[in-house]
């Protein structure tokens, strides 16, 4: 089977949704049960549970709505052999967060809500998957054809790729001077037709939670590349003075909107930080601040010491 989740989002039910996800889960995993469970004390093997269905801002343009639901399952795993069950998770996390169709997110469960499932906190991790409805504007009955200069009419076209440049489909483009959206098919090809006059647009792209700007000259037009570089793995340790680790520190990574604490080792980690530009990282401690720059290319895959 493709390691991708086949078929388009477009008209997809939460039922469509699940089972696909389930199957590309045993595709992985073929040795190992899955489990669409509503019972988080469930048997042996994988489980795969609807945690969370939140709507997300409509897309609009002139001729169409796009509604978008957010479906948060959680997953984890139940075996008699824990060693098992830590593969079953390692193989199946690392291959979703390489989809162009799943978000791999922190299940960010309290004591509480562990406790209310009735069983003890285990690990955890949250895979969503959106699926989308559109809404036509109805369209006026024309009873004389009008006439339309066609030599205005200009042709704004492109294509979104993530790592190994593999296509992004259901990325959405807009043009940021006209009230003008889309999204990409499944080879992340998009087009736009717009009337002429302007010197250049501005396109903005939107995937997986990641955002970038192409500008187009009017007078060429040529096609646009959206390539989106794979995020890549930060961790590392705050120590004091004499490199005792130091627990509670508050770290983040600067114009990313990333920020965690270091654990009773000191220790930090952020899973995925943008591998475009080299980055600040920032530590606070008792009124004392200290700045490490990361560069992704350089640092990726190496610990980080920042040193009070």
């Amino acid at each position: 089977m493709d390691s991708s989740l086949s078929g388009s989002a477009l008209d997809m039910t939460i039922e469509d949704a699940t089972s696909r996800l389930r199957d590309w889960v045993s595709s992985h995993v073929p040795d190992a049960t899955v489990n669409l469970t509503q019972d988080m004390t469930s048997t042996e093997g994988i489980n795969l549970y609807l945690w969370q269905i939140a709507p997300e801002p409509p897309q609009r343009t002139t001729r169409t709505t796009l509604f978008r639901l957010r479906l948060r399952y959680l997953l984890w795993v139940s075996a008699r052999d824990a060693m098992q069950a830590f593969r079953w998770l390692d193989r199946l996390i690392f291959q979703a967060m390489m989809q162009t169709d799943i978000d791999v997110d922190d299940a960010a469960l309290s004591a509480s809500d562990w406790q209310a499932f009735g069983i003890q906190p285990q690990p955890c991790v949250a895979l969503v998957m959106r699926i989308q409805r559109p809404q036509y504007a109805a369209q006026p009955i024309v009873t004389q054809v009008p006439a339309v200069d066609f030599r205005g009419i200009k042709v704004l076209s492109g294509q979104v790729v993530g790592p190994g440049d593999v296509p992004l489909a259901n990325a959405t483009i807009d043009v940021q001077s006209m009230d003008m959206s889309t999204t990409t098919d499944s080879s992340g090809r998009f087009h736009f037709r717009v009337i002429g006059g302007e010197t250049s647009y501005t396109l903005r792209c939107r995937a997986r939670g990641r955002e970038m700007v192409r500008v187009v000259t009017a007078e060429t037009a040529q096609p646009v590349m959206f390539r989106f570089e794979a995020l890549h793995s930060l961790f590392g340790r705050v120590v004091d003075a004499r490199s005792r680790p130091l627990a509670g520190v508050t770290v983040e990574v600067e114009a990313q909107n990333l920020t965690t604490e270091t654990n009773i080792d000191g220790d930090f980690h952020f899973p995925s930080v943008d591998s475009l530009n080299k980055a600040q990282v920032v530590a606070r401690h008792h009124r004392r601040t200290r700045k490490v720059e990361f560069d992704p290319r350089l640092n990726n895959g190496k610990p980080l010491l920042i040193q009070f």
